[in-house]
């Protein structure tokens, strides 16, 4: 794997610069190291250079950079939410703030940390799960948001590490420390907006106030409100936990397969344990990854990016390839084997038909979302 040279924005690095903060970028094949991409993140927002906005020692982001690699689980173990998606979720949200005046340069800074570390420590399997199979984390954190509690804990664990493992006062060293505070809460804030029991309460208020004129042309920092700045930086996070659907499609397609399997590991050992298997999970009953991620995209993904495109204009490609994923994958869906004759007739057939599918729907946006 290539180097960087320390990831500190040397100007032969323009052209993949370019790449790296487009929804465009393949992680798969950039032929550079996942820690490299994470610290040229902070390069790229002007962190390790003077009068770039908020100023970060690269050592100080090594160490961090390091230490949130080690807190994911190793990909054998959990096949979707491991390194590989919080360095892919940093990216995006990269390429969805980098140009954009809506954030004030902390808020930049705090959003794409927040997103490298926003699922460290996941086990690969659902809030639900864990409340039913007795998980020691519901001990801990309770019934609600237990995964997004457990990653904001840990996750401000890290940062505590980092200021106190070195002499350079890691990566929050030259902020004051009302700017610390509103780091914190920044990292907090979005990270807790991840869980997708809250999606759409999150969504309905966004979309009100986009219908409200609070995100008209020409926004900025100044101009926006700190309550539709927070509201704009949380559905900003939640595009970017779910942009694997906006890559380019022969990616997007890897990281569909990389969370059937891991919902499919789930339902195994959601029968092993005896628990009721979660829709979606089953095995023998699974369809193709195809099916799956057509119904994420129908039922969260495509309103969510459609939704930011209002208010965030770098959110425009983002929505333009889910869109055009969904039709690919649409093409993709194996046959559906032939209708058996039904043994009762339609008019007594249909309302539990219906209720069934209705039951199903409705359980895609928890299960797809592993959250």
């Amino acid at each position: 794997m290539a180097s960087l040279e320390d990831a500190t924005g040397l100007e032969e690095h323009a052209d993949f610069d370019a790449l790296l903060t487009s929804v465009e970028f393949d992680q798969f094949n950039a032929g550079v190291e996942l820690e490299e991409l994470c610290c040229r993140y902070f390069s790229v927002l002007g962190c390790f250079s003077e009068g770039g906005g908020v100023r970060v020692e690269i050592a100080a982001v090594r160490r961090l950079v390091a230490s949130a690699h080690i807190g994911y689980a190793d990909p054998k173990e959990v096949p979707y939410h491991n390194w590989r998606h919080g360095v892919d979720v940093g990216q995006a949200t990269l390429a969805l703030v980098l140009d954009m005046p809506h954030f004030t340069p902390l808020e930049k800074f705090a959003l794409v940390t927040a997103a490298i570390l926003h699922d460290i420590g996941h086990p690969g399997v659902t809030n639900a799960f864990l409340i039913a199979s007795g998980h020691k984390l519901v001990e801990e954190f309770g019934e609600t948001s237990v995964l997004e509690k457990y990653h904001t804990q840990t996750a401000l664990k890290k940062i505590d590490e980092n200021e106190t493992d070195a002499e350079d006062g890691g990566i929050l060293a030259h902020l004051s420390e009302d700017d610390k505070a509103i780091f914190r809460e920044l990292l907090e804030t979005a990270v807790m907006a991840t869980d997708m029991a809250h999606h759409g309460t999150i969504l309905s208020e966004f979309k009100e106030r986009c219908d409200a004129g609070a995100y008209p042309d020409g926004s900025t920092a100044e101009t926006l409100s700190k309550e539709d700045r927070t509201l704009l930086l949380k559905m900003t996070l939640k595009c970017a936990d779910i942009s694997n659907v906006a890559r380019v499609f022969d990616v997007a397609a890897l990281w569909t397969d990389s969370i059937a399997e891991e919902f499919l590991a789930q339902g195994d050992e959601e029968k092993r344990l005896g628990l009721p298997v979660t829709p979606l999970n089953d095995r023998n009953k699974f369809k193709s990854s195809a099916h799956m991620v057509s119904g994420f995209i129908d039922f969260v993904a495509q309103g969510t990016f459609d939704a930011l495109e209002k208010a965030l204009p770098s959110a425009a490609v983002f929505a333009s390839n889910v869109r055009k994923n969904r039709q690919t994958f649409e093409s993709l869906k194996p046959a559906d084997p032939p209708a058996q004759p039904p043994a009762a007739p339609l008019a007594q057939e249909a309302p539990a038909a219906a209720a069934a599918a209705a039951a199903a729907a409705a359980a895609i946006p928890a299960a797809a979302a592993t959250k």
